[in-house]
């Protein structure tokens, strides 16, 4: 049976796109391979297989990216599209700033946007799910689609920066769907106009969702328990640091293929915490990352400890 034929452990759907890194120090890497769900798919990978890809990925996308995904074990059967790959520069600044700069035509973010229909089939049974950052609408569909395929599976979501505040209510109306709501601290406190991550997870707890997970950068990130109200703090994996993008999108794909092997919440945590730590070893997605003895070596490192919040 072909891989293709296989039901996956774990489905990332998100977006691809060509990234052209510029650091702080004048360093640059031109036409990189990235995207939400590529660095989520390939840490996700580390730790379970086959791992489906849904990203459509625009006819332009480098054939020699697509080509490596598929020989490190993606299954890519929902990226083909037509249309214009997503391209940008990302620009890092010294006091930790990154800005987007988004090089293809505005409505490359849209159009390669993922939709029910691009899910193979054979992805719909998935153990678990994981939804990266793109266009709310589309991530509306997306929910709807997966709680009819696999009402049980894990479901875990994270939020596009530009698309939270004043998308509040649209979010919260989606999380008594979602296993885990993985924001980033800084769009928590664009959701709430604070910077709390303590009071703000408590605050996103209530709102139906399993668990919610605060990504927190260099600070690691924080667990909040909606059952139990128990709150923990994930430490940073250790491991050298190079490039940091993607960073966030590889501890989503860590921790949502914690929960498709039977992690519990703070154990899929600390897997996120390793596959980050992997990733922003070197410029790029495509760099040789996916090492899952070091991985697990790097997750047994990380800490873990009761929130006094």
């Amino acid at each position: 049976m072909s891989v293709a034929a296989l039901t996956p452990s774990v489905v990332v759907m998100g977006q691809l796109s060509i990234d052209d890194v510029v650091l702080p120090d004048g360093r640059t890497t031109m036409a990189s391979c990235g995207g939400d769900a590529t660095y989520a798919a390939l840490s996700a990978s580390l730790w379970t297989g086959p791992v489906g890809v849904v990203a459509p990925a625009g006819a332009d996308f480098p054939a020699e990216h697509l080509a490596h995904l598929r020989t490190v074990g993606l299954d890519l059967a929902g990226a083909p599209r037509p249309g214009v790959a997503i391209r940008y520069w990302v620009i890092y600044e010294a006091d930790g700033r990154r800005r987007w700069l988004q090089r293809s035509p505005e409505s490359a973010f849209a159009e390669t946007a993922p939709t029910p229909d691009d899910v193979p089939t054979a992805f719909r049974t998935a153990r678990a799910f994981h939804i990266a950052a793109m266009p709310l609408d589309a991530v509306e569909r997306l929910v709807t689609a997966i709680r009819a395929w696999a009402p049980d599976a894990a479901l875990t979501l994270d939020t596009h920066e530009d698309e939270v505040a004043g998308f509040q209510d649209r979010i919260a109306a989606m999380l008594p769907r979602i296993t885990v709501f993985i924001p980033s601290r800084e769009e928590v406190a664009s959701w709430f106009g604070w910077d709390d991550p303590a009071r703000a997870i408590r605050e996103l707890g209530a709102l139906g969702q399993r668990a919610t997970v605060i990504k927190m950068g260099p600070d690691g990130s924080l667990v909040h328990d909606a059952q139990t109200g128990r709150i923990t703090e994930v430490g940073i994996a250790p491991g050298p640091v190079v490039d940091v993008t993607g960073a966030g999108d590889a501890f989503c794909g860590s921790l949502v293929a914690g929960l498709a092997v039977g992690d519990d919440l703070v154990q899929a945590a600390t897997r996120g915490a390793a596959g980050a730590s992997l990733a922003l070893g070197d410029f790029g997605a495509l760099h040789a990352w996916l090492v899952p003895d070091e991985a697990s070596r790097r997750m047994a490192a990380t800490t873990v400890k009761a929130s006094a919040g």
